[in-house]
């Protein structure tokens, strides 16, 4: 059996105390997820053998693809608690006397639950659910209708990820049919302080917010999101032993090119040209700035054609040579 930490029992004691529930967990990477997850599956097969006379006694799990679908759900089914003989892994269903059956399902396959009688659907990282039909269709046109059609008094339906953005997920559990629960690194009790550091310290802050603060932070329009004021220091010194390291962008009218070193493996911006007006000048730029250190360039492909204003044969690649 899994014995659920204060901060898992939370939604599922909200789900078997309505008659019908939608609750969804917002929550770190580390929370125990999985584990969540089946325990709701079974709780709900025991509410099941309570209740003989409910007809339509199915019980999804629904996972992105089946292979991690079968390979996290039926282990943890089968030898935590104990459900192997009713069990095969060869269709990821497990069948009971009763007629009550939980079956593993993957988004890939979501079409095939479309018009069966679902009581219970607990659907795993769903905002890594890729491709059509979506999340917002696969819920509201394959999965809520299950439900509603066959038990519209009495059916449950328990949603798990972590967060990816303000995307469809955002979108349903912000929208008022789901009572949403979000849970935080300091929710996990099992994730070690060092862990955690390590993650904050290697992570980039968007992602760490998003894998550990569970926030549905964005990045907006901007490419380099991480990038802020703050990452600015005083100019860099660089010793005649360095290799400059050239990232040149050919553009019309201006050549946008930065200059690197790499230092204890990190790439470090020391400056920029965007004064040059043609490949010529930018090489001249370049070794005057540069005496005396190695320069490796890093041309975009487009270097590679012959301009009609250049001698025949010459590209920008060559001049850089």
């Amino acid at each position: 059996m899994i014995q659920l930490h204060h901060a898992q029992s939370e939604p599922l004691r909200y789900l078997l105390s309505n008659p019908v529930a939608y609750a969804a967990v917002t929550a770190t990477r580390g929370f125990g997820k999985s584990y969540l997850a089946v325990t709701a599956a079974v709780a709900g097969l025991k509410y099941l053998f309570e209740k003989p006379n409910l007809e339509n006694r199915r019980i999804y799990i629904i996972g992105p693809t089946w292979d991690q679908t079968l390979k996290i759900y039926y282990p943890l089914l089968s030898q935590k608690f104990k459900l192997a003989k009713w069990g095969s892994s060869h269709t990821g269903t497990f069948s009971f006397k009763d007629g009550t059956t939980l079956q593993l399902a993957s988004y890939e396959a979501i079409e095939r639950i479309r018009g069966l009688g679902v009581f219970l659907a607990v659907m795993d990282e769903v905002t890594t659910w890729a491709g059509r039909p979506g999340l917002r269709e696969a819920w509201e046109g394959i999965i809520q209708p299950a439900m509603t059609t066959r038990h519209p008094d009495e059916h449950r339906a328990l949603m798990i990820t972590t967060p990816k953005g303000k995307d469809e997920y955002y979108d349903l559990v912000t929208g008022g049919s789901f009572r949403h629960f979000k849970y935080t690194y300091e929710d996990a009790p099992h994730l070690s302080l060092k862990a955690i550091e390590n993650a904050r310290r290697t992570l980039d802050p968007l992602t760490f917010a998003r894998e550990y603060l569970a926030s549905f932070e964005e990045s907006g329009a901007r490419v380099f999101y991480a990038f802020s004021d703050k990452c600015v220091t005083e100019d860099i010194v660089v010793l005649p032993t360095e290799t400059i390291h050239c990232a040149i962008d050919f553009n019309v009218g201006i050549q946008a090119t930065s200059y690197w070193v790499i230092r204890n493996n990190n790439p470090i911006c020391v400056g920029d040209d965007q004064g040059s007006t043609n490949t010529y000048e930018l090489v001249q730029a370049m070794r005057r700035r540069w005496p005396r250190n190695s320069l490796i360039a890093y041309p975009d492909p487009s270097g590679k054609a012959r301009k009609t204003s250049a001698p025949t044969g010459v590209t920008d690649h060559s001049i850089i040579q």
